[in-house]
């Protein structure tokens, strides 16, 4: 189970468990830093993320090396 605790610009935490996310999505306007989670219920959360565009895929960079660190290796995996 990987439930990690993100950020947004006014100072609160959202924790999300990424057992149950399909797949996180970046706002498409340049002004907005939004993260949206999509979820396999199909409910959606908004989070703002950061300031601007450049912030939201900065904070989403984060939580996918944080997720990395998670996932154990196998040797013989990788050949």
């Amino acid at each position: 189970m990987a439930a990690i605790n993100i950020p947004d610009i006014y100072g609160r935490l959202h924790l999300v468990n990424f057992d149950n996310v399909n797949f996180i999505e970046i706002s498409d306007k340049e002004e907005n830093g939004d993260l949206i989670i999509h979820f396999t219920n199909h409910a959606k959360q908004s989070v703002s993320a950061g300031p601007d565009r450049n912030g939201a895929i900065d904070v989403y960079q984060r939580i996918c090396t944080a997720i990395c660190r998670q996932i154990p290796v196998t040797p013989g995996l990788w050949r």
